[in-house]
């Protein structure tokens, strides 16, 4: 008997002679277990996206030439990364985007492993279904042994899992056996609008600029100067779009910093999605799914983060690494 059929026995006969008491315990207490690491997955979330604000605005200061030893306090916060002990005296903007971008992957990885940590407490979302079963189960008779029901799911879900990671199997084994590998997409700076859809965009940047009474009134001046409609609001500047159909990052007024072109395309997915929301009467900038795309990993499709009972608010503040589309593009492997 291997390892994993053995754990699967014992689980087996503990929820069988358990009883329905023993499992509400057993419950509670892969809740509680499970909300720490939610907790952390949260902030290294966080984390991430600090990091890699900080990274970004170290390459804009390194294209507008500012100077290593510039005495302000965010200068002062960029000079020193998480992986270093202390600032150095001495430097180069680009070398210190590098550090805080190899920060916020180390702060991706932690929240990752976290988030899968919580999952298998919360039994991927089963709790709440074994609970039902123990309600309703007509078979449970306050005898001490668990309901047939929830014996029957139990087993059905062993058999499931079987049958998938056998397919899963055959999977990976047909893949190493292609030799056939998709030809690299060529990744756009813009998007490709026709004349109605700019006419749309430029009418959409005038309204915008004209409504005193919008949050967003402090960057009127700016969208106004720079003729863009804004997408994504960040720490340091927002993402946005020209009426030619060119993703750029504008900067505050108040932040170092030119306008500059957003390369990648996670970020521009993620600001063509979010715009659709601020500008729900653009739906045609929803960036398409590709046919290859694969779910995110993160949030498993849904685009919006799971977080434990009482802190479900925070899913509509918390951007998910894939935007919001629930979709990434599919890794391109290389030979």
């Amino acid at each position: 008997m291997t390892t994993r059929r053995m754990i699967f026995v014992v689980a087996f006969v503990a929820v069988a002679f358990g009883g329905g008491p023993a499992i509400n315990r057993l419950r509670l207490c892969c809740i509680e277990r499970a909300n720490p690491h939610y907790l952390m997955a949260y902030l290294c979330g966080n984390e991430s996206t600090l990091f890699t604000a900080r990274a970004t605005t170290c390459r804009r200061w390194a294209s507008r030439g500012i100077p290593w030893n510039r005495a302000t306090k965010e200068a002062e916060t960029l000079r020193l990364c998480p992986e270093q002990m202390e600032a150095p005296t001495s430097g180069s903007w680009l070398k210190q985007a590098a550090g805080w971008e190899r920060a916020a992957l180390t702060a991706q990885r932690a929240m990752s492993k976290q988030w899968r940590v919580a999952r298998i407490y919360d039994l991927w979302g089963l709790w709440p279904i074994i609970e039902f079963c123990l309600r309703i189960d007509p078979f449970n008779q306050g005898n001490g042994m668990a309901p047939l029901s929830l014996l029957v799911l139990f087993f059905g879900l062993w058999l499931g899992l079987r049958a998938i990671g056998r397919l899963m199997k055959i999977g990976w084994e047909r893949r190493s056996r292609s030799k056939v590998e998709n030809p690299p997409q060529l990744k756009l700076n813009h998007v490709d609008l026709s004349l109605a859809q700019r006419e749309k965009v430029e009418r959409r940047i005038a309204e915008f600029i004209e409504d005193s009474t919008s949050i967003y009134a402090h960057v009127h001046e700016t969208v106004a100067k720079a003729n863009v409609l804004p997408l994504l609001f960040d720490w340091t500047g927002f993402m946005a779009l020209r009426p030619e159909g060119e993703i750029v990052y504008v900067p505050y007024v108040d932040e170092p910093g030119e306008i500059e072109q957003v390369h990648d395309e996670r970020l521009r997915n993620m600001g063509l999605f979010q715009g659709t929301k601020l500008h729900p009467e653009l739906e045609f900038l929803l960036p398409p799914k590709p046919r290859d795309a694969i779910a995110c990993p993160d949030c498993r499709g849904s685009g919006r983060p799971t977080f434990p009972p009482g802190q479900e608010h925070l899913s509509g503040v918390v951007i998910c690494s894939c935007g919001g589309l629930g979709w990434v593009s599919k890794p391109q492997t290389s030979k």
